[in-house]
């Protein structure tokens, strides 16, 4: 997932599960994001991942879904 603003990009992530089950969350940094914000949307990614799984698996699928809420 890319959060981007006026077509740059701020923030890459990653999540998911290794092959042993154990969850991954990896958010990178563009040239105009900052460290900060990224670890707290490593929590708020960590907080949801069941919900923002299931939302990214169905927007993938072209399925209709609903927006996970920024919960802090």
């Amino acid at each position: 997932m890319h959060i981007k603003r006026r077509g740059t990009i701020l923030y890459r992530v990653e999540w998911g599960t290794d092959k042993w089950g154990r969850r991954f969350i990896n958010v990178q940094p563009g040239y105009e994001g900052d460290e900060k914000f990224a670890r707290e949307i490593a929590r708020w990614v960590d907080e949801v991942f069941e919900e923002l799984t299931v939302v990214h698996d169905r927007a993938i699928r072209e399925l209709p879904f609903k927006k996970v809420k920024w919960v802090r």
